[in-house]
């Protein structure tokens, strides 16, 4: 109910005189009672009965909806008015997790509701069909604006996601392109680390380096490009390497792959200062369509 946003399960059982409600929680029982207490002393029809009961679930879902649909409209207007600055992701999902419990629940009270009305089995009199027919009409009416309000998560998110493009083009406004470093080499390279005192490279299967303060040169130097003619060292690695990262003093190095995994080797670092040398240490099986990896001061990737 969205009254209380409860989650209960029970099961029913509609013989020709009788309804069998199996619940353990006790909720059942007591929607009972506040129907009963609040409805007409008159006893119904059994189908008409148990479409009040079922409609009693959902007497207050309008109002729910609105205040959910409200809640959605401030966080509109926190989102235009704050940009990136509040915890959206977290938010939005919590919003979307709802909209779409709602949407399946009267989904499938439309579709239950729908059978009774139906009545393949000739339990039902006309009139109590046609309460039937009226609770499918309110619960489908629900549903669709359950569908709305998950077309605004949508809307918002993009509004979201918006911002964010338009800062961070802001933010790549502000890059100047000061020199291009020429490596020693022609061809494609794949990933690129730096572990303090060197920058590491890859290229086919070998993973290279070159000192940092060559990177400084360069800066320094005000040409348009600067060479670099030799690498400080040159390690071969077991297969072609796409991407390479740094942490704790070892290189990690791994090979891409669209359908099966790749291991990402570990080395450690000697001479670092002078012409570094690797070590093989270890090595981590990745998953397929591994591009990058970077990992948190932690330790974690």
């Amino acid at each position: 109910r969205a009254k209380n946003r409860s989650h209960t399960g029970f099961y029913f059982r509609i013989e020709k005189d009788k309804i069998i409600f199996v619940d353990d929680s006790g909720k059942v029982l007591e929607w009972l009672k506040e129907m009963l207490k609040a409805g007409d002393e008159k006893q119904p029809e059994l189908g008409i009965f148990f479409a009040d009961f079922l409609e009693y679930l959902i007497k207050d879902d309008v109002i729910f909806i609105t205040k959910l649909e409200h809640s959605l409209e401030e966080l509109e207007d926190m989102v235009l008015e704050k940009g990136s600055d509040i915890p959206f992701n977290h938010e939005i999902s919590g919003y979307r997790r709802k909209v779409s419990l709602f949407s399946h629940y009267y989904l499938q009270l439309a579709d239950l509701s729908s059978i009774l009305c139906e009545d393949d089995n000739h339990v039902f009199k006309e009139k109590e069909k046609r309460s039937f027919s009226l609770l499918t009409e309110r619960v489908n009416r629900l549903h669709d604006e359950t569908l709305m309000l998950r077309d605004y998560c949508v809307q918002i998110r993009e509004v979201y996601q918006s911002l964010i493009d338009e800062r961070q083009n802001e933010i790549m406004k502000l890059l100047t392109i000061v020199t291009t470093i020429v490596l020693p080499h022609t061809g494609h390279v794949g990933g690129i680390t730096f572990d303090g005192e060197n920058v590491w490279v890859t290229y086919g299967k070998n993973l290279q380096s070159f000192k940092f303060n060559q990177v400084q040169a360069a800066v320094l130097s005000g040409r348009p490009y600067y060479e670099i003619y030799r690498f400080a060292s040159v390690v071969k690695m077991p297969e072609t390497m796409s991407y390479v990262t740094y942490y704790n003093n070892r290189i990690w190095a791994a090979a891409y792959s669209e359908f099966s995994s790749k291991y990402m080797y570990g080395y450690t670092i000697q001479n670092k200062s002078a012409a570094p040398s690797l070590t093989y240490t270890n090595r981590i099986l990745m998953p397929n369509r591994t591009q990058g990896v970077v990992f948190t001061t932690s330790g974690k990737m």
